[in-house]
């Protein structure tokens, strides 16, 4: 399952991924190189807003049969990203989570762009 962290702006869906969950896979023995991160809010990542770049290079970087954890912030930047991760979902190894902060992750609509795979996790202030 798609695991959709949705809640308001400014209630800490990117450090509840980027720190918390990340620091607890570490504490868990988890190799940081099975930990994908990606903010989609930073220049760093501006080129992976094309779909077809972000479903390229999170498969480069998946590079064995072992779990791989997928933290994809501010996805709304990517249009149609729900290709990519619908795409990705079919591969048994991967565990993906989205945030997002425009108002279609404010909703519950959002967990029909994944066709029943996806489960909402709710953050509030």
């Amino acid at each position: 399952m798609i695991k959709v962290i949705t809640g308001l702006r400014r209630v800490g869906k990117p450090t509840l991924l980027f720190k918390t969950f990340y620091n607890y896979l570490l504490s868990q023995g988890i190799d940081d190189r099975h930990i994908i991160q990606i903010p989609l809010d930073s220049d760093e990542f501006v080129d992976l807003h094309d779909f077809q770049k972000l479903g390229k290079y999170i498969r480069n970087r998946i590079n064995d049969g072992e779990r791989f954890y997928i933290f994809l912030d501010e996805i709304q930047f990517c249009p149609k990203f729900e290709f990519v991760l619908n795409g990705l979902n079919r591969q048994e190894n991967l565990d993906i989570y989205v945030t997002g902060s425009n108002s279609r992750f404010l909703s519950s609509d959002i967990l029909t762009e994944f066709r029943g795979r996806g489960e909402e996790i709710k953050v509030m202030p």
